[in-house]
């Protein structure tokens, strides 16, 4: 099974979210934070998806923590999306510069890239 990066960086920025705020979600919390969004904004295309996968986000928010405010909702999207644009930045970027810069040969087959 292969799971996008972007899918892991979207937990991983959830999950530094909840810790840095101290949000009373559990893993399973965190898990439903990263997939249910996504996953509307893939089924529901254009604004309407995006709406949707804000509108859970929300939700989901408030029925784990309810104390949660409007201001520690942004902070959790501004934190995930710092950490996730920091892992593409010193993690993923430079490992994918390091398999192409020292791959033999690199083929497109059925619209994925093979790096050999």
């Amino acid at each position: 099974m292969v799971i996008p990066i972007s899918l892991v960086t979207q937990f991983i920025g959830m999950f530094a979210a909840a810790k840095v705020l101290k949000l009373n979600v559990n893993i399973i919390g965190i898990i439903l934070l990263t997939f249910i969004p996504i996953g509307l904004s893939s089924v529901v295309p254009g604004f309407a998806g995006f709406g949707l996968s804000l509108l859970s986000l929300v939700l989901l928010v408030k029925i784990y923590d309810g104390s949660a405010s409007f201001l520690k909702i942004v902070a959790i999207l501004v934190i995930s999306v710092a950490t996730q644009a920091a892992i593409n930045e010193y993690v993923v970027g430079p490992a994918v510069t390091h398999s192409l810069n020292n791959a033999e040969k690199i083929t497109i087959e059925e619209g994925q890239i093979i790096i050999e």
